[in-house]
């Protein structure tokens, strides 16, 4: 069945289920798919955005609202190349991991697994399971997943802001890809409007540089 939020114990399933999985994982094989570790210039915001204000799109003004920031968490995303890479899954979100009914979470859709940082790949995962629509952190869930992970054999530690970069990639170049499908006149209307709500979803919910830096203080004080 799917997982519960508000269960007081997922924090530390979770946790430990990601410390595991990162203990055990296999060598990375191959290059970094630059899906997460690149994202698209600066420019294109600005670009996007005029397109969509060109064509009447509800998400142009959003988006305009959007570029400094965009840019600003642009600036966190480095290669991973010089990291320590094993085979990760690469979209730990909650709709991606189930509850057995022994009460063990077990993981789903491994489509997309390959090369990562653990680093950054827990970072991800904070920012999936524990940051609320509202942008803020559960703190107190923040911790017992990392001290989960820790304790789980996990070997990942969020060292700085830059790791965040798996995260803040994928949403960035999943922005711009469901552009180009909003905008796309040759593009069914049913696809189109629901590129535009994606977009509208995920400019609302964009992690803000001084979450990032919270979330960073609480890892580096739990985990060292």
């Amino acid at each position: 069945m799917p997982v519960d939020l508000a269960d007081p114990g997922l924090a530390v399933q979770i946790g430990d289920l990601a410390g595991r999985l990162h203990a055990l994982a296999r060598p990375a094989r191959g290059a970094v798919d630059p899906w997460y570790d690149t994202v698209p210039g600066p420019g294109t915001w600005d670009q996007l955005a005029d397109a969509a204000r060109g064509q009447g799109a509800g998400w142009g003004e959003a988006m305009a609202g959007h570029t400094g920031l965009l840019c600003d968490l642009a600036d966190l995303v480095t290669r991973m190349a010089g990291d320590r890479l094993v085979t990760c899954h690469r979209d730990l979100h909650p709709d991606n991991v189930l509850v057995e009914a022994s009460g063990e979470l077990a993981v789903l859709d491994w489509d997309d697994a390959g090369p990562a940082c653990p680093d950054r790949e827990l970072a991800g995962l904070l920012m999936f399971w524990h940051v609320h629509d509202d942008g803020t952190a559960d703190d107190a869930a923040v911790q017992r997943t990392l001290a989960a992970y820790r304790a789980g054999g996990g070997p990942g530690r969020l060292r700085d802001e830059q790791s965040f970069g798996m995260y803040i990639a994928c949403r960035l170049n999943f922005l711009e890809a469901q552009a180009s499908v909003a905008l796309d006149p040759g593009a069914a209307p049913e696809h189109r409007a629901h590129a535009s709500s994606e977009i509208s979803d995920t400019l609302a919910r964009l992690p803000t540089p001084s979450l990032i830096s919270h979330l960073t203080s609480l890892a580096t004080a739990t985990l060292g």
